[in-house]
């Protein structure tokens, strides 16, 4: 009996042996099934991120898109409004040039010697108006010209009543020095 009781020893220890080794089994089995269904779950939030990834990069093509479109337009804006400007520029250029020159004639006009006595120069024009007494102050009254005055007289009276402080030092008739 011996060798029974041997082999029946024996084989309760391969039962008792197979039975951890099951377990083991089973327990890896459940540590398998757990990481497989972490790996499931991350593969899936991979999935997911790279969909929202996808999403973020055609919104923001399409945003960048968007952005040149208007950059494009606020360019052509500003071009335009620079030429806009530019030809403003030009123009205000122009009336002060020609509003320069104008004026540098209409200098150069009561400069130069008067030949004609016309009432379209601006000379006499100036001469006719302190003339009438229903436009011209009260002292200037008192400078209305005689037939046998003349022309320079008729000027450095106006003068006097126009500025009495300011009178001339010289009789020179250089007009320059006395200004």
């Amino acid at each position: 009996m011996n060798q029974i009781d041997l082999l029946i020893a024996k084989y309760e220890k391969l039962v008792d042996t197979e039975a951890t080794q099951l377990d083991e089994i089973n327990s890896l089995k459940v540590m398998v099934a757990d990481k497989d269904e972490k790996i499931r779950i991350h593969e899936q939030l991979c999935r997911e991120l790279q969909k929202e990834a996808n999403e973020l990069k055609a919104n923001l093509e399409k945003t960048k898109k968007e952005h040149d479109v208007k950059v494009s337009e606020l360019e052509e804006k500003l071009k335009a409004k620079e030429k806009e400007v530019g030809k403003m520029i030009n123009k205000v250029e122009e009336m002060a040039n020609s509003m320069t020159w104008e004026k540098l004639r209409s200098l150069n006009l009561r400069s130069a010697p008067q030949l004609d006595d016309s009432p379209n120069t601006h000379r006499s024009r100036s001469r006719d108006r302190y003339k009438d007494k229903s436009r011209s102050p009260s002292r200037v009254g008192r400078c209305s010209r005689s037939s046998s005055e003349s022309e320079d007289d008729y000027r450095n009276e106006l003068r006097k009543t126009m500025w009495p402080g300011k009178r001339r030092k010289s009789k020179s008739k250089d007009r320059g020095s006395s200004r």
